[in-house]
């Protein structure tokens, strides 16, 4: 499941510069975390989504009892 931990990744980073953006404390980087979510957002959807098509697909070529 190569799209789920690329869903962690994704949100991992987004964390990260979220964290900094606290530590921080300045308009520049909560600008940047603004911009981090933003742009993570769709790929992060796109990658669930994925995740999720490739659940169901293997769920219906399982063998049945």
């Amino acid at each position: 499941m190569v799209a789920v931990a690329l869903v962690a990744l994704v949100v991992a980073a987004v964390g990260v510069v979220a964290v900094v953006a606290e530590l921080h404390k300045t308009w520049e980087w909560y600008f940047l975390m603004e911009r981090a979510i933003a742009l993570a957002t769709p790929v992060a959807l796109g990658l669930v989504a994925l995740s999720m098509i490739a659940c169901f697909c293997l769920i219906a070529l399982s063998p049945s009892e």
